[in-house]
């Protein structure tokens, strides 16, 4: 799948190494919590602000309808990133997994990365899942992965990533220091997100 930013200068290595040479005296800043603020800042500006919209697809035979079907979502889809689910252009209901059975052209959660999809025949054949993308969770401090934002907002990732840092050490002032820094690129970024929002389309 082709990303929707990606800098080519920057790696995660590379600015977990850039925030760790700061925090180094602060021992007990572990790995974990410098990698959870990374991935929580990326899912919020994916979910928040970009709010791109992708789509991937299944098949459900004619043997298949009126039934649930379980067609399994791509990695690191989350059910929650579910947006529409259409087939044949009819856009289908989303319902709980105990009500599925009571309706047709619906869907609901699954189990395992799946989503059940319950048609009527009329509308077998291929269904199209819209979700809103977002980045892979960064699953190491070595990660030699490109970051997923363009270069000139690798500053606000790094801003969220350093507040909680100093935060866990109770280095308030350096913390609310860089949650500030933080706000003056965030307000930058969702502008410039919003300008240039007719080309993600």
């Amino acid at each position: 799948m082709n990303k929707m930013f990606e800098s080519k200068t920057f790696t995660y290595e590379k600015i977990f190494k850039m925030i760790r040479t700061e925090v180094e005296s602060y021992k007990s800043v572990s790995d974990d919590i410098l990698l959870l603020a990374c991935n929580v800042e990326l899912r919020q500006l994916y979910s928040q602000v970009i709010k791109k919209q992708v789509m991937t697809t299944g098949y459900i035979s004619d043997a298949e309808a009126g039934k649930a079907k379980a067609i399994t979502l791509e990695t690191d889809i989350p059910f929650e990133d579910v947006v529409l689910v259409r087939c044949n252009g009819e856009t289908f209901m989303h319902t709980s997994p105990k009500d599925a059975g009571a309706y047709n052209n619906t869907y609901h959660e699954g189990e395992d990365g799946t989503i059940n999809v319950v048609m009527n025949k009329d509308f077998a054949g291929n269904v199209e899942i819209y979700y809103n993308y977002r980045p892979a969770e960064v699953d190491g401090v070595t990660s030699k992965v490109n970051v997923e934002l363009p270069t000139e907002y690798i500053p606000m990732l790094m801003a969220a990533i350093r507040t909680e840092a100093y935060k866990q050490v109770n280095e308030d002032a350096l913390s609310a220091k860089w949650a500030n820094d933080y706000n003056t690129y965030r307000e930058s970024f969702d502008a410039w997100v919003e300008s240039t929002r007719p080309q993600f389309g």
